[in-house]
């Protein structure tokens, strides 16, 4: 009796530190999409407030702002596909 109840503490441990390493996970994840909606915010505020009509767009600023919103994003879906194949 008392070895079956020391093994099922020991599995309640193994499980108890299973979750919470989980769990610290989850929140490093969550705190990442966070920063990264942020970022993607500031981005998006460019394009709304840039004049579209205005016949002096500088389009390698354009092109450049693409490129660095593109590499942002690509590397965070990264992060999510590796957080989905981690379940």
């Amino acid at each position: 009796m008392r070895t079956h109840s020391l093994g099922l503490l020991v599995m309640l441990q193994q499980t108890s530190s299973r979750r919470l390493r989980h769990l610290e996970q989850l929140v490093d994840f969550l705190e990442a999409a966070t920063r990264e909606l942020l970022w993607l915010g500031e981005r998006e505020e460019t394009e709304v407030n840039r004049d579209w009509s205005s016949r002096a767009l500088n389009m390698q600023d354009i092109r450049q702002h693409y490129e660095v919103r593109g590499d942002g994003v690509g590397c965070w879906e990264g992060r999510v596909r590796e957080r989905e194949r981690g379940r």
